[in-house]
């Protein structure tokens, strides 16, 4: 899901003439000196969120634990910056007008995204104890 995260990130950048990433980051920095170095700050926070994804999916694909982590910790960022962990999300703005349903499917998405990496590493975990009790 991230890969296609990521790929509908680029052809929309490019779609609109736009340099993917490098025409972000000037206009993070524009809206820094328009707005406020909070703004900046948030900008910056946005993309840095933006590049854990690629990580991840680096990670995720090349079979890393270390993915589970960050994909954990990313939780609260995605949320915050309306970036779902289940990408096909992404389309449905085009259907729904409305934010607050929009801001639920990401929430939404992020909750069974937690849920099944905890119960990933917790199923591998009895896996390599040797014990095989049933989930409760």
């Amino acid at each position: 899901m991230d890969c296609f995260y990521i790929l509908y990130y680029l052809q929309g950048s490019l779609r609109r003439g736009n340099v993917p990433y490098l025409t972000d980051i000037d206009n993070i920095v524009l809206l820094g000196y328009s707005h406020s170095d909070f703004a900046m700050v948030m900008g910056l926070m946005g993309l840095v969120a933006h590049f854990s994804v690629i990580v991840t999916c680096i990670l995720f694909a090349a079979g890393w634990r270390v993915g589970y982590y960050l994909a954990m910790v990313q939780i609260p960022f995605r949320v915050l910056f309306l970036i779902p962990s289940i990408s096909t999300l992404l389309i449905l703005p085009k259907l729904i007008a409305d934010l607050i349903p929009w801001f639920m499917l990401v929430v939404g998405s992020e909750i069974v995204k937690g849920w099944s990496l905890w119960w990933l590493f917790q199923d591998k975990g009895r896996k390599r104890s040797g014990t095989s009790a049933s989930w409760p």
